[in-house]
């Protein structure tokens, strides 16, 4: 079983904001993580219910349909920094800033982007 941290997936998000990753190795190393079966995470709270590590990945995971980009990476940063015990509050801010993301206007911009590609179709 392979323990992921909160640091590990910063790293990650770090690499992807400075352009050391682009959005298609990103996407990738996050749906490896999240369809593996021996992963753990290390910040799981409230009896196993919890894990600020796991709900970044599982958004990560998503990003070609939610036309995540790197300049977003803050976003995932300040949820990351979470501290313990405070699952609820973080998450509830996270899930407001990926929601105020313009999805209409990023259509525009990724057309023809991968990995964003096939989720820019217009409405």
């Amino acid at each position: 079983m392979t323990t992921i941290s909160r640091s590990q997936i910063l790293e990650k998000l770090s690499q992807w904001a400075a352009g050391a990753l682009s959005p298609v190795e990103m996407h990738r190393w996050a749906v490896q993580l999240h369809d593996a079966d021996d992963i753990d995470f290390d910040d799981w709270e409230h009896d196993h219910a919890f894990s600020v590590a796991r709900e970044a990945v599982a958004e990560l995971e998503m990003i070609d349909m939610n036309l995540i980009v790197p300049g977003d990476a803050p976003i995932f940063i300040e949820f990351l920094n979470t501290p313990r015990d405070q699952f609820e509050k973080g998450y509830i801010e996270f899930i407001a800033r990926l929601q105020a993301i313009n999805v209409k206007e990023r259509r525009k911009t990724l057309k023809g982007t991968e990995p964003y590609a096939r989720f820019c179709r217009e409405d």
